[in-house]
């Protein structure tokens, strides 16, 4: 079992990870009422990415190699998911068409 300053120095050295997604959790919230749907998937997207980073940091004491490559594919699964949510999250409800701030550039 890791000490608390370890499992705080891992949290620290992904702290701008984490800050990233609290800040998508944020506006997720902020802006719930006018997108629900797109919303509640990037508050899905960006809980489990954080909870993500906990097995991430308790992975390197003593664990064999074996197990550290199979948590790594797991993980590197998962991402691959969190980050599919969030591009369904940002293209999902859009309509077609070329935006007007587009057009007057």
């Amino acid at each position: 079992m890791p000490s608390l300053s370890t499992f705080l120095t891992q949290y620290a050295l992904q702290a701008p990870q984490l800050l990233i997604w609290l800040v998508g959790i944020a506006l997720a919230i902020v802006w719930w009422q006018r997108a629900p749907k797109i919303a509640l998937v990037t508050c899905g997207a960006g809980g489990t990415a954080i909870s993500v980073g906990l097995p991430s940091m308790l992975i390197d004491n003593g664990q064999s190699a074996t197990q550290v490559g199979t948590a790594s594919a797991l993980r590197s699964l998962l991402h691959t998911a969190l980050w599919a949510a969030v591009l369904f999250a940002i293209f999902s409800g859009r309509t077609g068409g070329i935006s007007k701030v587009a057009i007057s550039l």
